[in-house]
């Protein structure tokens, strides 16, 4: 089994979006709409193998957020014979200011994901991934 700890991660300001990412996967072999803003990708053994975020900046209530700003993203997934669950903490700093947001994705699993559990902290400030 694949162990998704490895992880990396981009931000992309002009689209403004997060991306989630395992080092190793290459290619999805399917997708999961958790919510208009939020995508899973998984692969052909369907194991979590990205997950893409839009709309970040909205999220914070400001007009645009960089790279740098991103300080912390504590990310779970947890999936069950019914559902396919994101957490999602992300600390950023908006105006000098440290700001914390929690975001939630629910959908149903339609596409026979098997049971699955996973925590993340990516700590950036420190230049730690945990």
């Amino acid at each position: 089994m694949v162990d998704i700890t490895v992880v990396n991660w981009t931000f992309d300001s002009e689209s403004d979006s997060l991306v989630l990412f395992r080092k190793d996967a290459h290619d999805h072999d399917f997708s999961v709409k958790l919510d208009k803003d939020a995508i899973a990708y998984f692969d052909s053994e369907k194991l979590p193998c990205m997950f893409e975020f839009f709309n970040i900046s909205k999220v914070f209530r400001t007009d645009q957020i960089h790279h740098e700003d991103i300080e912390k993203i504590r990310f779970n997934i947890s999936i069950t014979r019914k559902y396919v669950e994101v957490r999602m903490e992300l600390n950023v700093v908006v105006d000098y200011v440290l700001r914390r947001r929690k975001l939630e994705f629910q959908t149903f699993n339609n596409s026979a994901i098997p049971m699955y559990y996973k925590d993340f902290v990516f700590v950036f400030n420190d230049k730690m991934v945990i």
